[in-house]
């Protein structure tokens, strides 16, 4: 499924459509299980123990620059738990229908 998300990012037409898919997939995965996703991020980096909160984000590899996926340029952010940037089109429909 990400990879027929990142495959639409190829071209400006579906970018918008495919990125914000791609966002909600991560973030939806991100906060399904945020304490195991936490943890594990501790254990592979203690460093982040230190930090006073996380934040979490995500880069494409360019296929044309790998080296590029090591810097933190071009990190797209995933919106904070209960964002509506995390909510499904259909959900936010939905929502409006219901608190109007």
């Amino acid at each position: 499924q990400a990879e027929v998300m990142t495959k639409g990012m190829e071209t400006e037409w579906s970018k918008g459509i495919a990125g914000g898919a791609l966002v909600r997939e991560i973030g939806n995965l991100i906060y399904g299980d945020e304490e195991k996703v936490k943890e594990a991020t501790l254990a592979q980096y203690p460093n982040l123990r230190k930090a006073p909160e996380l934040s979490w984000g995500f880069k494409l590899v360019d296929k044309a620059n790998p080296a590029s996926s090591f810097t933190s340029n071009n990190v797209t952010m995933i919106p904070p738990k209960g964002s509506p940037e995390l909510e499904a089109p259909v959900e936010k429909v939905s929502n409006a229908i219901k608190n109007p």
